[in-house]
């Protein structure tokens, strides 16, 4: 292959990426048109919703469980605002507060990796704490800071073409994440999200299938119970049956013996 081919070959590769590229970029910049007045629905949302809960201070109060031994007990929520994790401010914004109190928490665990351990997830979840040596270092005692950030991570997926919510630190060390649709995210969805926020009665989880709601709840009760019953009704059809079919086999067994014994 001569100088020429070869660089011709090297134009034709370069114009093809860059073909590719375009339209990777035109397909990216069509679904960000479907998504972006979603967004922007969601961000004006929870700014307003910051806003309006720093200048109302409600005494909105949560037990924070660290584990199933420890909690930060009565911490109230603060400082709400909107933040950016990434450059992209339109497609990835979290709504956060603070949850605050008056009290620490302490506990004392082995020194070596459970102790290690337990400061990662502290320090992972932006949990502040300081750690004391105590019985000739063999345990470290830990005295949790009443501190703790509740974040709502909203992010637009346009491969997916969905909006992701991550909810992390909302009563104990812990997140989940829902996928919608740009027709899911509605004037009840958000109604039953802010209530989520204030810690208000609220159906989020049942929307979103997290939770059991009460009424489907009663239902998969009813059909448990309809089962069992018919399950039972079973059972006996077949104790009778197995009982007839003993009896019989008996019976048979005489008539064969008595044969037997004529031979």
């Amino acid at each position: 292959m001569s100088t020429l081919e070869e660089l011709k070959k090297q134009a034709s590769e370069a114009t093809l990426r860059n073909q590719v590229a375009g339209s990777s970029k035109t397909s990216d910049e069509e679904q960000w048109r479907k998504l972006a007045p979603v967004m922007k629905f969601l961000k004006d949302h929870f700014t307003e919703l910051a806003a309006t809960l720093n200048v109302l201070e409600k005494d909105t109060l949560v037990d924070f469980e660290i584990n199933d031994a420890l909690s930060l007990k009565r911490l109230k929520g603060q400082n709400y605002k909107i933040t950016n994790p990434s450059a992209d401010k339109e497609k990835d914004f979290v709504f956060e507060f603070e949850n605050v109190g008056e009290h620490p928490s302490y506990t004392l665990i082995p020194a070596g990796p459970a102790a290690a351990a337990f400061k990662n997830t502290l320090s992972d979840n932006q949990i502040q704490c300081a750690s004391t040596p105590v019985d000739k270092n063999k345990s470290i005692k830990f005295e949790i800071k009443p501190l703790v950030r509740t974040r709502y991570r909203v992010t637009a997926d346009l491969a997916k073409e969905n909006i992701s919510l991550t909810i992390s630190n909302y009563n104990t060390i812990w997140s989940q994440t829902n996928y919608f649709k740009k027709t899911e995210i509605t004037t009840v969805l958000m109604d039953e999200l802010t209530r989520h926020v204030m810690r208000e009665p609220n159906k989020y989880n049942e929307m979103v299938g997290n939770v059991i709601s009460e009424e489907m709840r009663a239902k998969l009760r009813a059909k448990l119970k309809a089962e069992q019953t018919s399950q039972k009704a079973g059972s006996g059809q077949g104790q009778v049956k197995k009982v007839k079919v003993k009896k019989k086999a008996k019976k048979e067994k005489t008539i064969f013996g008595k044969l037997f014994k004529k031979k």
